[in-house]
């Protein structure tokens, strides 16, 4: 099934196990979903909040392709992928695995993000910037436990971890 947003709040509940759900943002649009399916949310143009804390299933969500578009992304307790590229995130992972990509982008547009709930079976997924980005994002690491932790991507993207955990390699993931 897919649903295709319009701006304001919608509720989607998708009980029944099995197939994905897919939902198209709209700029404005707050999105909430609850139950056992798998969802794929893919964003607009404009703000938006997808909410699947309440969802068990499988949840990836795409954040807006639109330089300065802003998004609040809730995992849910199954294993959830947030994948951002030109936008700006708030993302918080529920308890299962969770996986925050990012992807390089060459516009000058500089992207800001930030991970709530940042747990040892978590990674922060690089694609496209290189091999040395991990070494390179490493050594931007700027930390106050307890708190947050601060990296800059080599595209200037700054992500901020809220809790202050010490990231190390086994954190991270490269994808050319």
């Amino acid at each position: 099934m897919s649903f295709h947003g319009a701006p304001g709040a919608d509720t989607i509940f998708a009980a029944t196990p099995g197939g994905v759900e897919t939902i198209h943002g709209a700029a404005g649009g707050a999105y909430s979903v609850s139950g056992a399916k798998s969802v794929v949310f893919i964003a607009g143009t404009g703000t938006e909040t997808f909410d699947g804390a309440a969802g068990t299933g499988k949840q990836t969500m795409l954040g807006s392709t639109v330089a300065g578009a802003e998004e609040l992304l809730l995992g849910g307790s199954g294993a959830n992928l947030f994948e951002v590229t030109a936008s700006n995130a708030v993302m918080a992972g529920g308890s299962g695995k969770n996986v925050f990509e990012f992807f390089s982008h060459a516009d000058t547009t500089t992207q800001v993000a930030a991970i709530i709930n940042f747990k040892k079976n978590d990674r922060i997924e690089l694609t496209g910037f290189g091999a040395g980005a991990v070494k390179a994002v490493l050594a931007t690491e700027i930390r106050s436990p307890g708190e947050y932790t601060s990296i800059t991507l080599p595209d200037g993207t700054t992500v901020t971890l809220a809790g202050g955990p010490k990231l190390s390699v086994k954190d991270f993931m490269v994808k050319s």
